[in-house]
């Protein structure tokens, strides 16, 4: 139990320092800088990539970097964590994931996840979402993450079940973007797995 105890208390002590760079048998997670701007405006800006997220798609560089900004300021104050997803020889962002609306009192907190449409299919989102959540399991001291995902995003479905995730609600209409009404999934992941004194 003092194990678990002291976990939660590096957790809510972010930001770690140094940043948890995180690593899968393909991929890097790394910490998310200003230089990356360039890269994440070619995924905010792309609306084939943003067709399921329900934010604005970005049509300046400003626009990106202020999300930047804004992400940056989270993590220094201990409000969300964000990861690049890049290969280990090469740190390109290919995509970003990463753990926020953490709700410290219920242990609980979100995923969410983008990847470059070149990327897709490779099996690399699996990988991310994997480390993402084990970090949030034992690091963070998570008892349960949840995903919201349209329900027409089936691909994004598949690797958050393959990743152990299961269903928990389908809410009609209760997002409003665009001028439309639209579904949301909500899957969850508990860390009913993970021993407390491992954590």
């Amino acid at each position: 139990m003092q194990n678990y105890l002291d976990q939660f208390l590096i957790a809510m002590t972010l930001p770690m320092t140094p940043f948890p760079e995180l690593r899968t048998t393909r991929l890097c997670l790394r910490e998310i800088s200003m230089a990356d701007a360039p890269d994440l405006f070619a995924l905010r800006s792309s609306p084939e990539m943003m067709r399921f997220v329900p934010r604005p798609v970005h049509t300046r560089m400003e626009e990106t970097e202020e999300l930047l900004s804004k992400v940056l300021q989270g993590q220094q104050e201990g409000q969300s964590i964000l990861w690049c997803i890049c290969l280990p020889d090469a740190p390109k962002l290919l995509g970003t994931i990463g753990l926020w609306n953490w709700d410290q009192d219920n242990h609980r907190a979100e995923i969410g996840y983008i990847l470059h449409s070149d990327c897709r299919g490779r099996g690399f989102m699996p990988e991310a979402v994997e480390a993402a959540t084990e970090f949030g399991f034992r690091q963070m001291g998570l008892h349960s993450i949840e995903a919201i995902v349209n329900p027409e995003n089936t691909a994004s479905a598949r690797v958050l079940l393959k990743c152990g995730y299961v269903q928990e609600a389908h809410f009609r209409e209760n997002c409003f973007f665009n001028g439309k009404y639209l579904d949301s999934l909500v899957l969850c992941k508990v860390a009913s797995g993970v021993a407390w004194g491992s954590r």
